[in-house]
């Protein structure tokens, strides 16, 4: 279909999707950098739903964060829009299980860097 979703040439937003059939190449900021302050927990599966607005014309995103313990590499998959502007993502990862990454360096150094830049020098 010509579309694709990265997160390079829009910038301070969480997503972007890429009409590459386009010329030149047009990008759509899809939401703000950060989700919404009440993600949604399915008791069914465990999992934990992300949504994301502020896109441009109104584009929004749900991102369904799915736990895989034997997943050490995160699987992204963009899975379509389903309504106009509206658009569905799974990140499939183990650091969706509690407590997983806990330990893990980079999950470590990530939480370091988010509370060194709320406690400047």
């Amino acid at each position: 279909s010509g579309l694709t979703f990265a997160n390079t040439r829009c910038t301070n937003v969480s997503n972007c999707q890429v009409d590459t059939e386009a010329v030149p190449v047009i990008f759509y900021p899809l939401g703000h950098v950060a989700p919404e302050s009440d993600p949604l927990f399915n008791q069914d599966d465990g999992s934990i739903t992300l949504s994301y607005i502020g896109g441009d014309d109104g584009r929004h995103f749900d991102v369904k964060l799915i736990c895989d313990p034997d997943q050490d590499v995160p699987e992204f998959t963009a899975l379509g829009e389903p309504s106009r502007h509206y658009y569905y993502m799974t990140l499939k990862t183990r650091c969706a299980c509690p407590g997983m990454c806990k330990n893990d360096p980079q999950a470590r150094k990530a939480r370091y860097l988010k509370w060194k830049a709320s406690h400047p020098d």
